[in-house]
């Protein structure tokens, strides 16, 4: 089956990624080469 629409969840605040999760969103931070968005629509 393939898959037509996908919802990614990404809110939140970030307040436990201190200096980290203050500028942008923490979907947006990267940890290693990609951001946290990206490696959730990887998987």
């Amino acid at each position: 089956m393939k898959i037509q629409r996908a919802v990614i969840l990404a809110a939140g605040m970030g307040t436990r990624l201190n200096e980290l999760g203050r500028s942008p969103p923490k979907g947006f931070l990267k940890f290693g080469e990609k951001t946290i968005i990206e490696e959730s629509l990887n998987r």
